[in-house]
């Protein structure tokens, strides 16, 4: 909602408390996937293992 509010990048990471690097990365994958890429499940990494 900031950016569509015209922020610049130094204020949405203040606002987040996040670095300009990881606010830049994630518009662009809003950008590309959309909100689906905030989901948690869509993290990226190795499966969990469960172990019994």
């Amino acid at each position: 909602m900031a950016s569509a509010g015209g922020s610049t990048v130094p204020v949405r990471a203040r606002l987040v408390q996040a670095g300009e690097d990881t606010v830049r990365d994630a518009s662009h994958k809003i950008n590309e996937i959309g909100l689906a890429c905030l989901d948690p499940r869509c993290a990226g990494g190795r499966p969990r293992l469960l172990r019994s």
